[in-house]
């Protein structure tokens, strides 16, 4: 997978870094596996805990300090288990691993999304979808599916997603993106009768998501 910008002089398409994923040699999940770049991996995420958790981080060109490059030109397309960690618990935040590795394209279309309904067991509401994909392309005329990290699970009581944490770790993460955006596109819009001032606040300290995809 790459990412692609229009260029402001050609207005062309041309290949630019991946935004929130680090180069595959530095997850303990790639192949291959650069000696001590996990490591590195590790400080980044514990030295930035608080921004990652708070999702206002940024993956640089190279890590602080050094020439190391870090961004990656490119995600890989993995196996439907991916996610990004360094060596196992050394991560020593829960959200800020998931963050980190959902983040990313690989983690986010892997094991961090699981992108496939059809992975739960005894699914009463008889969804299926192709794993990988958030939208699966059908032929002509047909609707196309999407991933329950969009539309959550009917299935269940709070209509959430619910997946495991790939890394084995205690979270269950509960997804419905599409229910996400309808609320918050709700608490920005929404105009209180009662208080100006308090919709002109609600407004200004709104702040989307910042995912890349």
């Amino acid at each position: 997978m790459r990412e692609l910008n229009i260029d402001a002089t050609s207005h062309l398409l041309t290949l630019t870094t991946v935004k929130k994923e680090p180069i595959e040699s530095f997850n303990r999940n790639g192949n291959p596996t650069v000696p001590g770049n996990v490591n590195l991996l590790r400080d980044f995420v514990n030295t930035n805990e608080a921004a990652v958790v708070n999702n206002t981080y940024d993956v640089p060109l190279s890590l602080p300090g050094t020439t190391t490059a870090f961004l990656g030109g490119k995600a890989h397309t993995e196996t439907a288990g991916h996610f990004w960690d360094a060596a196992a618990g050394q991560i020593t935040n829960d959200n800020a691993r998931h963050i980190i590795s959902l983040n990313t394209c690989s983690g986010c279309h892997g094991g961090e999304g699981k992108t496939s309904i059809g992975n739960l067991i005894n699914d009463p509401a008889g969804v299926s979808h192709n794993a990988f994909l958030q939208i699966a392309p059908k032929p002509f005329g047909t609707k196309a599916t999407l991933a329950a990290f969009l539309t959550g699970d009917p299935a269940q009581p709070d209509k959430m997603f619910n997946v495991n944490d790939p890394a084995g770790r205690p979270p269950v993460w509960k997804f419905n993106d599409l229910l996400r955006r309808a609320e918050d596109l709700e608490g920005l819009v929404t105009v209180s009768c009662r208080s100006k001032l308090l919709n002109a606040a609600r407004a200004l300290s709104f702040k989307p998501v910042r995912m890349t995809h």
